[in-house]
């Protein structure tokens, strides 16, 4: 077997490799310069740009797709008088009749009939009634509520 010329020629090239891994990397004489530069400069010597030299930054976004400039804002719209609205007029209150109050272990049902025509309606609070919510049930009456104005339906005996 010839394993001779083998081994010696991986045993030369295994001392290569070692001599060029062992072998400190060499830094190029312009960075060994700029370094030197930067610790003898004394840090109170050095001076920023003027802000006008970042504007091109504010003109040109890094980190926007298109590089451009943001629009200019427009104008500022002239504050024009408010037209006077004439005031809401209050809503009218519901047209139907309520027929009773019935409490049941701590929940409160109305019945409610929207007209003579109508069918008697079960009503619970937080529920509405022609376009009135149900806020508040009392045995005689019914506090309701639409757009911050307040209403009350009271019990009437039967003609």
């Amino acid at each position: 077997m010839r394993t001779g010329p083998i081994w010696l020629l991986n045993l030369l090239l295994a001392a290569i490799a070692a001599v060029l891994l062992l072998q400190p990397a060499d830094l190029p004489e312009s960075g060994i310069r700029i370094a030197e530069q930067a610790l003898e400069t004394d840090p109170r010597s050095l001076t920023l740009p003027p802000p006008d030299a970042y504007a091109v930054i504010a003109e040109r976004p890094l980190f926007d797709p298109d590089r451009r400039a943001p629009a200019p804002p427009s104008p500022p719209a002239e504050a024009a008088a408010p037209e006077k609205t004439p005031p809401e007029a209050a809503p009218s209150p519901p047209a139907g009749r309520l027929h009773g109050v019935i409490g049941d272990g701590g929940e409160w049902i109305i019945l409610y009939q929207p007209n003579a025509q109508a069918a008697v309606r079960r009503i619970r609070v937080g529920e509405n009634l022609e376009n009135w919510r149900v806020i508040d049930v009392h045995p005689q009456q019914v506090l309701l509520e639409q757009r911050g104005v307040h209403h009350s339906l009271h019990l009437r005996p039967e003609p």
